[in-house]
């Protein structure tokens, strides 16, 4: 081991340079101390600094301390007290002392120490060592098959051999000459050991004790680019993988199912750890989001969104969307407010929101170890992460490490083989997106790579509409392609009830405001979203209930009530009715367009008719409600007495008893007495012993109870009772505004309205509010006015002929005068002034 290899150790192991940034530039200052060296000692690389390197008990670097400087003092050289000054007398040319760093030793040291260097570990160090074992056992099959065949032949062909026959002559001594290619670092590794070097010269030239450039100079630009230049032929020098980092570098849409299976199937008693895999995958899948941005997620970040302008645009089954706010990210440092959205996928194993309903059921009810949150205030909940770290840990952060291992575990499980973890999914989600057809502007909203600008960030929604369905197995290019059958019946009350039975009482109090609870937007945000989880959760079980029937989460008692199994026979029936014909395949393979429309046409057709069946089932209960009132009505019985005049006509009607129902279509018998004129005509009739028995049942109409109406003489020898004709309620429209207009109105009346001469004739002002009296009485005036005029040319029954020439006569004279303002000429005189006396 050089000095360099114990140094990065040491510095990297030290538990005061606990993060990258501090060891990488402690690095780079032994890195030119070992350069410094080189120039005046070619063996410093190699052993100068091994011994006289500060070593204590504890292992922990303090080049800070007393100890420190002497070391420092004692091996490097002073640095000039007028450097910090900025008036340098160093001699052009000559080294800079110490860690001070120049072009001139970070170019040395990273030809000597660091571009032909081998890595230390990593794929490519594990690839190098596998080829160089499967080398060593395939020289060793040739060893000895040559021993064995020595005596019988020159030659030997060995067709074990992982490569094409190898043929080898017979030597006098056998020597393994079959190796793999020394490795090299890659480019982003020197870069990175660059970057720490230049920031050491950054920190160097703040404090005014590095008088030299930036190392940035030509010759390091040439020495990258020399790099870059000999990658291709490097890799195929190490036989890397040819599609490694390619499109062919990631997973399917079909492989999505499996990594649900894997993730529901799999019996390690971590099921917890499993849904939140799948949680975490669906999330990079669905919303372009980085590991940096899924790990740190919080319970109010997530909120529900209704998109009024996707699927069948109704409000018997609207379109939600799972929303997650971000303003922090590795491309946001700067607190930007970004978005990332998600539909319900058509098939539930592939759906997010799906996988976060049933992640937090699982961690809320069924696991019974993390308590339902509590929303007394904001800091109970807020702290709280999707992707918890623990049971016990709800608040704390998951590594990237434990979800790199567990996502490495499902891959593998699933067949997924790519060189990519945590962001797999970005990639692949990405890449089946352009290939469904959607625009590069949807995809970089959807993966944030835009949102720079003020109208994205600050006011547009940000949501790539067209992403998301493409996400969802739906036609990016039309909105009312989406279509869930499985939503369209809903759970009833009492079964959502039942999942997070917590959750009703925190709305209430949310609601009624009745105790001290913190009220926010993000705590009712919340409440929504997970209303719509327990619809989500309960359709969605339906279907994956019969895949993982054994699955510990379905041992619920709420999937054993006898209320979801009537729900699932109802979601099954709808999920079966809106299933293709088989016309609709066929034309699928030859117009796969006109397929997609047919199917949303479909879609639609059957959601239409799932509405009109619920309304028909609706009023059927209301018929039979009214049917039963009627029943009930129709076993009462009742006596009217009317006293007309002089004369008492008294109607007695009866009814079957209660109990005993009459014959259908049979009407109630009526029978009509007339009697002798009386001079009392107010006197009631007494009620009978059968009336009273039907009062005290319950009847409608009290048989004590006598109704008297003013009506006209009736003539002994009629039969029957005259019926009092009920009042219609006018109003006087308001949007007439001329005088012909007026006329006919009063005259002959308009569509939906009679004649207000009528009107007033039959029921006297009991047709008309009393709120418009003003109004009516101006209009009247006009009407007497008109018949006045008319009625002194040729008398009454030459009116109606004379009335449009006093019309005309009045329009010329009041052009474009308003009806009040015509009433009000008439009232004081001013239109009959003005009347012409030939008129």
């Amino acid at each position: 081991m050089t000095n360099l290899d114990a140094k990065k150790g040491c510095i990297l192991g030290s538990q005061r340079f606990r993060t990258m940034k501090h060891a990488l530039i402690l690095l780079g200052a032994v890195a030119c101390s070992l350069v410094s060296k080189a120039l005046t000692d070619p063996n410093a690389c190699g052993h100068g600094l091994r011994v006289r390197y500060p070593r204590t008990q504890s292992g922990l670097i303090n080049l800070n301390s007393e100890s420190g400087n002497e070391w420092c003092a004692k091996n490097w050289e002073p640095i000039p007290e007028d450097w910090a000054t900025g008036q340098s007398t160093w001699p052009l040319g000559r080294p800079l002392p110490g860690d001070l760093v120049d072009e001139g030793k970070l170019l040395l040291f990273m030809k000597t120490e660091v571009i032909s260097r081998a890595p230390w570990r990593r794929p490519r160090l594990q690839k190098q060592r596998k080829r160089r074992l499967d080398a060593a056992v395939a020289v060793g099959q040739v060893v000895a098959a040559k021993r064995r065949r020595r005596e019988e032949s020159e030659t030997i062909e060995v067709a074990t051999a992982p490569a094409a026959a190898v043929e080898t002559k017979v030597e006098e001594e056998d020597e393994p000459l079959i190796a793999a290619p020394a490795l090299e670092l890659a480019y982003n590794s020197v870069r990175i050991y660059i970057a720490a070097i230049q920031r050491l010269y950054d920190e160097q030239k703040s404090r005014h004790i590095n008088p030299a450039p930036r190392p940035q100079g030509i010759a390091l630009k040439a020495l990258k680019k020399s790099i870059l230049a000999v990658v291709w032929a490097r890799k195929r020098k190490e036989y890397s993988d040819r599609l490694e980092g390619t499109i062919k570098d990631t997973y399917t849409k079909a492989q999505i199912p499996r990594h649900h299976e894997v993730a529901w199937r799999e019996d390690s008693g971590e099921i917890s750890c499993l849904f939140r895999t799948q949680v975490d995958f669906l999330f990079g899948n669905h919303m372009l989001l980085r590991q940096s941005n899924r790990r740190p997620m919080e319970l109010p970040d997530c909120f529900r969104l209704e998109l009024p302008n996707e699927g069948q645009k109704s409000k018997e089954f609207p379109t939600y969307a799972l929303v997650v706010v971000m303003n922090q990210g590795k491309t946001n440092q700067h607190g930007r407010m970004e978005y990332g959205a998600a539909l319900r996928h058509r098939d539930a194993r592939c759906c997010l929101v799906s996988a976060l309903a049933f992640y937090l059921f699982w961690r809320w009810q069924v696991e019974q170890v993390e308590p339902f949150p509590t929303f007394q205030c904001s800091e109970d909940w807020y702290d709280i992460k999707v992707l918890r770290r623990s049971a016990k840990e709800a608040t704390k952060e998951l590594s990237a490490q434990t979800a790199n291992s567990w996502t490495s575990r499902l891959y593998a499980a699933c067949g997924i083989r790519t060189s990519k973890i945590s962001h797999a999914p970005r990639v692949a989600a990405a890449q089946n997106a352009d290939m469904d057809g959607v625009s590069e502007g949807q995809i970089r909203r959807a993966g944030r790579w835009n949102n720079g600008d003020q109208l994205t960030g600050c006011y547009l929604t940000s949501l790539p509409f067209e992403f998301m369905r493409s996400t969802a197995d739906f036609d990016p290019d039309w909105s009312g392609s989406y279509f869930l059958p499985r939503d369209t019946v809903k759970p009833p009350f009492e079964l959502c009830a039942r999942i997070w039975p917590s959750l009703d009482r925190w709305k209430e109090i949310y609601n009624t405001g009745s105790s001290n609870m913190e009220t926010n937007k993000a705590t009712g945000a919340f409440f929504e979203l997970l209303d719509w989880f327990r619809e989500v959760l309960l359709q969605d079980a339906v279907f994956l209930q019969k895949l993982y029937p054994r699955h510990p989460l379905f041992q619920d008692p709420v999937f054993q009530s006898p209320q979801f199994a009537s729900f699932a026979l109802q979601v099954e029936n709808a999920c079966h009715a809106a299933e293709e014909d088989s016309y609709v395949a066929t034309i699928d393979r030859a117009i796969p367009a006109v397929a997609e429309k047919l199917r949303a046409l479909s879609s639609q057709q059957t959601a239409a008719n799932l509405w009109t069946e619920r309304a028909f089932v609706e009023l059927r209960e209301q018929v039979q409600r009214l049917e039963k009132k009627m029943e009930e009505l129709a076993k009462a019985s009742y006596t009217i007495t009317i006293s007309p005049g002089r004369s008492t006509v008294t109607q007695r009607v009866g009814m079957p008893k209660r109990g005993r129902p009459r014959a259908p279509g049979r009407a109630p018998t009526a029978t009509a007495m007339t009697t002798a004129p009386r001079d009392d005509s107010t006197a009631p009739v007494p009620p009978s012993s059968s009336n009273a028995a039907e009062a005290e049942c319950g009847a409608v109409l009290q048989p004590d109870t006598a109704t008297r109406l003013p009506l006209p003489p009736v003539a002994p020898s009629v039969p029957s009772v005259p019926s009092v004709p009920s009042v219609p309620r006018f109003e006087v429209p308001l949007d007439i505004r001329r005088i012909p207009d007026l006329w006919h109105l009063w005259r002959y009346g308009r569509a939906g309205m009679p004649s207000v001469e009528s009107l007033e004739a039959r029921y006297g002002a009991a047709w008309r509010p009393k709120s418009q009296k003003s109004v009516f009485c101006g209009r009247k005036a006009i009407v007497d006015f008109i018949l006045r005029k008319s009625r002194e040319r040729d008398g009454l029954q030459s009116a109606a002929e004379h009335a449009p020439r006093v019309i005309a006569q009045m329009e010329e004279l009041c052009p474009k005068w308003s009806l009040d303002k015509v009433t009000k000429a008439i009232k004081n005189g001013d239109l009959e002034r003005r009347w012409p006396a030939e008129a």
